[in-house]
């Protein structure tokens, strides 16, 4: 090989060896640059934590630790958490509850014939026409007219709107019965609940509870107070049995056919824990509403949708706020 041959393979040699090292060093300074973005998403959340909930914390995150959803396994850690107060309304509302049986064939045939006889039969007719005593059929008579179900007249018999709800459903209402029970108009939840009775002193306006915030700070909660007027006795009936009311007044045979509010609403402060949560697989946030340790599905999707206590969480971030004190 002769020497200049030598000479122009040493300097491809030397050409190589330069571009190898500036891609060496290209590849150093790109690294360098990615390497805070990296750490700084690994970076720990800071947490604002009331001490008072710190417990109930530890319990949340062992209790998420570690959760499987439909893609892979979730790690949720608290960064905020704090105690709040908000107002409910509680109204006083008297139920009449009536004991119901089926109507006899002598009774099921009064209310028909009223029904769909014109003009409306008198006594003396249905009695001639059923070849019974007059006096049998003008104690049915009687007797269904007590129970507001026939409207007797001098001449003649007049079906009543209760009457035709009973011949439709083929029993009578006869024994009423009234109770008091208590609604509370929550707007957190946005929902009615029935109570046997009224809420205990703990929940009522009081100086301990008065110093806490109220999430109605943050978000819209007179907008969400549902009307008592609006319940249909269906649903009353249905959450009166769940009270478990220790009367005989939720056997099958008894049933509400009425309800009135008697009295004026009284203001009560509820109170609830609510926690950020921050699910480190997705890097989303979840708001958690807390009575005790009962989780209230419905105010927290509400607040989760809303992001308020999201955001409220991330400009105290911002703010480098100090860890939330126990109040």
């Amino acid at each position: 090989m002769s020497s200049k041959d030598t000479e122009s393979t040493e300097g491809k040699r030397k050409t190589k060896r330069k571009s190898t090292k500036k891609e060496s060093q290209d590849l150093s300074q790109e690294s360098s640059q990615t390497s805070p973005q990296t750490s700084q998403e690994k970076k720990p959340q800071p947490k604002f934590i009331d001490s008072s909930l710190s417990s109930l914390v530890k319990q949340i995150e062992k209790e998420n630790s570690g959760k499987q959803n439909s893609k892979q396994t979730s790690k949720l850690s608290v960064v905020f958490a704090r105690n709040y107060y908000y107002e409910v309304q509680q109204i006083p509302v008297k139920i009449t509850i009536s004991e119901t049986r089926k109507l006899n064939i002598l009774e099921e045939f009064i209310l028909r014939a009223a029904i769909e006889f014109t003009p409306p039969p008198t006594t003396e007719e249905l009695a001639k026409v059923l070849g019974l005593d007059i006096i049998f059929v003008r104690s049915a008579i009687e007797r269904l007219v007590k129970l507001n179900c026939l409207e007797a007249l001098p001449l003649k018999i007049n079906i009543t709107p209760q009457g035709e709800k009973c011949y439709q459903q083929g029993h009578v209402f006869s024994s009423p019965t009234t109770k008091l029970i208590y609604a509370i108009a929550d707007p957190l939840q946005a929902e009615i609940e029935l109570k046997a009775d009224i809420l205990n002193s703990e929940t009522k306006v009081n100086s301990e509870t008065k110093d806490l915030p109220s999430p109605g700070e943050l978000v819209n909660l007179e907008s969400r107070i549902p009307d008592i007027n609006q319940l249909q006795i269906e649903q009353i009936q249905e959450a009166v049995r769940d009270l478990g009311l220790e009367v005989e007044l939720l056997e099958d045979e008894h049933i509400i056919t009425d309800f009135k509010v008697v009295g004026k609403p009284q203001t009560c402060l509820q109170s609830v824990s609510v926690f950020v949560l921050f699910d480190e697989s997705e890097g989303n946030y979840i708001t958690q509403v807390r009575s005790e340790r009962q989780i209230l599905e419905s105010a927290s999707s509400w607040l989760t949708e809303l992001e308020a206590f999201q955001k409220l969480y991330l400009d105290l971030c911002d703010k480098n706020a100090s860890p939330v004190k126990n109040t």
